[in-house]
């Protein structure tokens, strides 16, 4: 309530929607701490002061940023960490003076779309729908808006911590203080005069760039869910429609759904043309941004400086995030539209003229409404692939060779994949092992059953109290929960880093295997003696970290084999003879799981092992054997006929790779058949 009195009142404001939470809150708050109202056509700019004294705070800030950064030119490390805030206080300036120049097109588009959702509130379907896309607006926004806001008080307080862990270690604060912002500053800011001045002048930039990037980037995701809400509108009406009088259509019904689509795509359309400059200059800048933020990221320097630099990397790719989404959103629903029109209508029994006129409008509706920077479409490829630009960017320009690098971003990529996939199987095995005890509950309650009575433990034990109580039911949940809790993430961990050891010990062969190539090219096929030792040298410590790996895991190996050959068999053998549905799903999911942590152990192993024969092969292919000198012949022979030898991951007394992993499944797939077989049979005697 206190902050409500500092938003505008305008007098050509326009009603808050019924049935809508929230409904552009934080867009609000966000233009009002830049003195801006964007739903008012009268009053767009309700205070000049809040407008104007934070945007003169950052426009007089960046020609010194601009004078510092060239004064340290030869310095990349002051120079990328002048650049990373002004990019994005070029930004916040762009976006202010974009919105002021086309103020009248944004809040008219605005009004217009306001206006449509305030007459859904007669339909509850369609209501829900514009809630949904609302409340999805709603905590995009906040969150976006928390993590600025955390960035902006890092920016101001970082330099203070440092200056106080230097002071602490015998240090003068002032003499150890660094500004905030890196400029070149017209006073000493040293002094205890200057230090107020210089936190008052970069506190208005903060504030400046906060809210001038919140704001504009918060409209425009507000209109991206609304666009995309009333797509979802016409397909529900579409869905209507063609269950109208049992299938047999009006040429009234089509005609209104015709001109939804119309004014729905001349809404995305209108929206493309008023940002589409501004996704172009948001690209431009937030590529450079993100780029001089990783490499600082990447370098290392004070705690404070990193975690601040962490935050402010998030808080640029949320923003870049925000444009990709919205334009894949509208591109998506826009899409979708295509075929509703084809399912929700009997076209058999649809008349020859209507027919007509559902075709143009499915053909018409094949043809995306997308959100467009210039010359390109921002959607979520665009997001993928100017990441991994600017990664491999980043990383060429810490790391020397590009080509090492990328086989190695390859190996951590795949781990990636893999322990996502892995994570989110496991997660969910553990939201059914507690869900599906209470869907069976419910359903033997629908049939007349007491809900408790027919509710079983999600882990089966022997409790010491009656879970078939209310209060007996909340300890039980919460005790299994942190059982499941902790099977989830002990599990998840540790199989986790077993995965990433595997893939960086593959990548580091690989990266030899890449080393062996280029050392056979080396000066037309004349190798030297320190280029071959280097080659030797990095084998061998390659060798050894595989071989310390399997030192420490293959206890882990032994018992993981041991126990998932007993996990697996139980489970196959639950899911063989069948219960209830829901058990079903959570014994598949789970055996799922389970099998996915076998083949895990198993296909790392193989890697391991398929990674370190391949060398030998590399020695021989690499390597004009005729001109090799009969000294450096001999070490090349001797490293060959070592590399052919595999480094094996063991489970103390078996080698764990992917013929022990179909050796086992087949084994138990087998046993499980006969077992079932044999007790069908005794039943049916």
């Amino acid at each position: 309530m206190f902050f409500k009195q500092w938003l505008p009142k305008a007098g050509d404001a326009l009603p808050s929607p019924n049935g809508l939470s929230r409904h552009f809150t934080v867009q609000q708050y966000t233009f009002a701490a830049i003195g801006l109202d964007p739903k008012s056509l009268q009053r767009p700019i309700f205070n000049k002061i809040l407008a104007l004294v934070p945007m003169l705070g950052l426009l007089t800030l960046v020609i010194p940023m601009i004078g510092y950064a060239s004064l340290y030119k030869s310095d990349i490390l002051k120079v990328t960490d002048a650049l990373s805030p002004l990019w994005e206080g070029v930004l916040a300036l762009s976006k202010f003076f974009y919105f002021i120049w086309n103020r009248q097109k944004i809040i008219q588009l605005l009004r217009k779309i306001w206006i449509k959702n305030l007459k859904v509130n007669n339909n509850p379907e369609e209501l829900a729908i514009l809630a949904k896309e609302n409340h999805r607006d709603y905590l995009f926004s906040l969150t976006f808006c928390i993590n600025v806001m955390t960035t902006g008080a890092l920016a101001l307080t970082a330099p203070l911590m440092i200056a106080t862990f230097y002071a602490l270690k015998g240090e003068k604060f002032l003499k150890a203080l660094e500004p905030p912002i890196k400029a070149i500053y017209p006073f000493d800011f040293q002094t205890p005069s200057g230090l107020i001045m210089l936190y008052l002048w970069n506190s208005l930039f903060v504030h400046f760039i906060m809210f001038g990037n919140l704001s504009f980037d918060g409209i425009f995701f507000w209109f991206t869910c609304n666009i995309a809400a009333h797509f979802r509108i016409l397909r529900l009406r579409l869905t209507c429609a063609g269950q109208e009088n049992g299938g047999n259509i009006t040429k009234t019904t089509v005609n209104a759904c015709i001109n939804l689509h119309r004014q729905t795509v001349e809404l995305a359309e209108e929206f493309n043309k008023i940002f589409r400059i501004n996704v172009f200059i948001k690209f431009a800048i937030s590529c450079l941004q993100i780029a001089c933020l990783a490499f600082q990221l990447a370098r290392g320097k004070e705690k404070a400086d990193q975690i601040f630099h962490f935050s402010f990397l998030i808080s640029a790719s949320l923003q870049f995030f925000l444009y990709c989404y919205g334009g894949q959103k509208i591109k998506d629903e826009s899409l979708a539209v295509s075929n509703s029109v084809y399912e929700s209508f009997q076209w058999q029994n649809v008349e020859t003229t209507l027919r007509k006129s559902l075709l143009i409008f499915m053909i018409r509706s094949q043809k995306a409404c997308n959100l467009t920077g210039v010359f390109f479409t921002a959607d979520l490829p665009l997001f993928l692939w100017t990441r991994f630009v600017i990664s491999l960017f980043i990383y060429c320009a810490v790391n020397n060779n590009p080509e090492e690098l990328a086989i190695l971003a390859k190996e951590n990529h795949r781990d990636y994949l893999f322990s996502l996939t892995f994570c989110i199987n496991v997660m969910t095995t553990g939201a059914l092992a507690l869900t599906a005890p209470l869907m069976i509950a419910t359903f033997y309650a629908l049939k007349g059953e007491k809900f408790l009575k027919a509710l079983e433990p999600p882990i089966k034990a022997i409790y010491p109290f009656d879970f078939q109580t209310p209060s007996g039911l909340i300890m039980l949940y919460l005790w299994n929960s942190l059982f499941v809790h902790f099977i989830m993430f002990g599990n998840l961990s540790f199989d986790g880093i077993f995965f990433w050891f595997t893939c960086n010990i593959a990548a580091h062969f690989r990266i030899l295997r890449l080393r062996l190539t280029c050392a056979g090219q080396e000066n037309g096929g004349n190798i030297t003696k320190t280029t071959v030792n280097a080659c030797i040298n990095l084998h061998r410590q390659t060798v050894e970290l595989a071989e310390e790996f399997n030192k420490i895991f293959r206890i882990n190996v032994f018992i993981k084999f041991a126990i998932s050959c007993l996990q697996i068999a139980c489970l196959a053998f639950q899911l063989a003879r069948g219960k209830e549905k829901a058990d079903q799903i959570f014994h598949f999911s789970f055996l799922i799981s389970a099998s996915l942590q076998f083949f895990l152990y198993c296909y790392g192993g193989q890697k391991i092992k398929d990674e370190s024969l391949a060398v030998s092969n590399s020695v021989y292919e690499s390597f004009q054997w005729q001109n090799v000198e009969t000294t450096l012949r001999k070490s090349l022979l001797i490293f060959m006929i070592r590399s052919q030898k595999a480094c094996n991951l063991t489970g103390v007394f078996f080698t764990a790779d992917l013929p022990l992993f179909l050796w086992m499944a087949l084994k138990i797939d087998f046993e499980q058949q006969q077992r079932y077989i044999e007790s069908v049979a005794s039943g049916d005697d």
